[in-house]
């Protein structure tokens, strides 16, 4: 994701928040902060981990692939005055269950679709099962194909 582009798209919106969105199926939507947003792209509900039945009326689009409903990234773009006012006024402690549905039909707040790779890795489980994958040593890193030099006097010892 290019945040630059995040940012940009904000700051031409005079927003209050920006959070960056991404569609996911509605097998995917119950455990994650679902938006209902206006054609503009404004947020017009916010909801944290709906119910199975309140998804119907949290979709944004009936696409080919079945990612129908648009789930917050936990990535947020605040104006400073405005996190600095927000975070002073309230004693909410979580963005997605707390501050963005308090704020939702009292400030701007918008999001930016994003329709590329992203997996949530919101828990212990998600994360590890997402990057455990990639921390499997291969066998290039594990031989012992590399040399190291050690300096003792003036001759290298070759390991």
């Amino acid at each position: 994701m290019n945040f630059r582009r995040v940012i940009d798209f904000h700051v031409k919106n005079n927003a209050d928040i920006t959070v960056a969105a991404v569609p996911v199926p509605a097998a995917a939507a119950s455990g994650l902060g679902i938006m209902k947003i206006r054609q503009d792209g404004r947020i017009l509900t916010f909801s944290e981990k709906p119910a199975p039945e309140d998804l119907p009326e949290l979709r944004y689009a009936e696409r080919a692939d079945g990612c129908d409903y648009l789930a917050s990234m936990g990535i947020y773009v605040f104006s400073k005055s405005f996190l600095v006012d927000l975070l002073t006024d309230s004693a909410a402690a979580d963005f997605g269950k707390d501050l963005i549905p308090q704020t939702v039909n009292k400030h701007k707040l918008w999001t930016y679709i994003y329709d590329g790779y992203w997996e949530d890795i919101g828990s212990i489980e998600r994360f590890t099962k997402q990057t455990l994958p990639s921390q499997k040593p291969s066998r290039s890193s594990t031989s012992m194909t590399c040399h190291a030099y050690l300096y003792a006097s003036q001759k290298p010892a070759r390991i």
